[in-house]
């Protein structure tokens, strides 16, 4: 008797745990930006001209200039201090099999004061060397974090080893409903 009860019970469990559905995350759009680095009077020193394809214009990032361009906006106040959920969407490129250290930084300041610096690690994306992969990875920001009304997003590279191109950079803000 002992032993029906058991199985019952480990039943139970299972057939309960099988029942189970995580929440869906409702988002909503809110903002939505995108550089393609084609306008070159805005991004004086951050681009070059794209080494396969003359015609395009690309943000580099090397040992010498760890930094690239990026999308700079003010956080309209209706988004403080609300749940907001960032994707970032880009095309990039590296020449190197050893790539590390590569991000996409989200800065958020108030009032030139850093609030806070998540990064997106962008090293695993690249799936073919020399050639354009896609990006796309997000993070969420809960409302105890956001607080800076400045926001600025941009590649980064830590190790300020190696080169990496990137392209066509969106970003997506949503928040939760």
């Amino acid at each position: 008797m002992g032993r029906l009860i058991s199985i019952l019970s480990i039943a139970t469990v299972v057939f309960n745990a099988s029942c189970y559905k995580a929440p869906v995350e409702k988002l909503k759009l809110v903002k939505s930006f995108e550089v393609s680095f084609e306008d070159t009077s805005v991004f004086k020193g951050y681009f070059e001209v794209d080494r396969k394809n003359l015609t395009n214009h690309v943000t580099k990032i090397t040992s010498s200039a760890p930094f690239g361009g990026g999308i700079f906006f003010d956080l309209p106040d209706s988004l403080l201090n609300k749940n907001l959920r960032f994707i970032i969407k880009a095309k990039t490129r590296s020449d190197g099999w050893n790539t590390f250290g590569h991000s996409f930084v989200i800065n958020m300041n108030d009032h030139g004061n850093l609030v806070n610096w998540y990064e997106l690690n962008i090293d695993n994306f690249f799936n073919k060397r020399d050639e354009w992969n896609n990006f796309e990875d997000s993070i969420h920001v809960s409302r105890d974090r956001n607080h800076g009304s400045q926001i600025k997003i941009f590649g980064y590279d830590r190790s300020k080893k190696d080169f990496m191109e990137y392209d066509d950079l969106r970003v997506e803000i949503k928040v939760f409903e």
